[in-house]
C-alpha cells in the first residue's frame, strides 16, 4: 500500500509538472493549441511517459531499438499490437511511437483499457478523418505538432520528464523484483530483459489509472468521442 501511495503521489505530481507548463506550451501556436487543458494534458502525459519508457530500455538494452528499420515504414511501428480482451483499465492493445499514415504525418499514441472505448484511437475509424481534419485547415480536437516545436515541448517540460523518467523506473523495478520473487529459476534471469521491453504499455496505463483516480486527469465527458492520448506530428 505505501508504494501504491507514493506512486500514485509522483504520478499526480508528474501531471501538476505538465499542467503548469500549458500556456507555455500553448504560446508555440501549435495547430489545436485551443484544445481543452485536459485533453491536452492526456496527450503530453502519454508522450513524456512513452519517451521515457523508450529511453529506460534504450539505455538498458540499446540494440534492441528498431528504429532505423520502421523510420519511415506504415502501420504501428516502435510499438506492438495485440488484441484486448475486454475493459481492463491496466492494458493496452495497441501502442505506436511513430505510426505514419500518410507521407509527413504520423501518429504517437497509446490504445490503453483506462479511456472509454468511444475515445481510444482506432485505424478504421480515426485515421481517415484525422488526415481530413489535419489537412482541411478547421478547427481540430487534438494537438499537431511539427517536429521542431515538439522540441521546443521537450525543453519546456524538462522537469517533467525529470519526474518522469524517475517514476518509470520505480514501476519498473517493483514490477521486476515482483517477477523475479515469484519466477521459476530456470526463467528468473530473464526476467528483467522481459519486462524491460514489454511493459510500456501497461506501466502508461497504470500511470493514467493513478492520475485519474486522484483527480490529475479528467475522463472526458460523454458527448465527446474524439481519441485521447495522441499527437498529430508533420514534418
Amino acid at each position: 500500500m505505501e508504494k501504491t501511495k507514493a506512486r500514485t503521489d509522483e504520478t499526480s505530481s508528474l501531471f501538476g509538472a505538465i499542467r503548469e507548463k500549458l500556456p507555455e506550451i500553448r504560446a508555440l501556436g501549435f495547430y489545436g493549441c485551443g484544445i481543452s487543458d485536459d485533453r491536452l494534458l492526456w496527450a503530453l502525459g502519454w508522450a513524456v511517459i512513452h519517451k521515457n519508457g523508450w529511453e529506460y530500455e534504450e539505455s538498458r538494452y540499446p540494440n534492441y531499438n528498431d528504429v532505423k528499420l520502421y523510420r519511415d515504414a506504415f502501420g504501428v511501428s516502435y510499438g506492438y499490437d495485440f488484441t484486448l480482451k475486454g475493459d481492463e483499465p491496466f492494458e493496452s492493445n495497441s501502442t505506436a511511437g511513430r505510426h505514419t499514415i500518410k507521407e509527413g504525418l504520423y501518429l504517437s499514441y497509446i490504445c490503453s483499457g483506462v479511456i472509454p472505448e468511444k475515445n481510444r484511437f482506432r485505424e478504421d475509424r480515426d485515421e481517415e478523418r484525422i488526415i481530413s481534419l489535419v489537412e482541411g485547415g478547421g478547427d481540430v480536437p487534438f494537438a499537431v505538432v511539427t517536429e521542431e516545436q515538439l522540441a521546443q515541448i521537450w525543453a519546456i517540460l524538462a522537469d517533467a520528464n525529470k519526474r518522469a523518467s524517475a517514476l518509470y523506473e520505480f514501476v519498473m523495478d517493483d514490477a521486476v523484483r515482483l517477477m523475479k520473487t515469484h519466477a521459476p529459476e530456470c526463467v528468473r534471469g530473464d526476467v528483467e530483459r522481459v519486462l524491460t521491453l514489454s511493459l510500456l504499455g501497461e506501466i502508461v496505463s497504470i500511470l493514467f489509472y493513478d492520475a485519474v483516480k486522484a483527480g490529475a486527469l479528467a475522463l472526458p465527458p460523454e458527448d465527446d468521442r474524439d481519441p485521447l492520448a495522441f499527437l498529430a506530428i508533420v514534418g
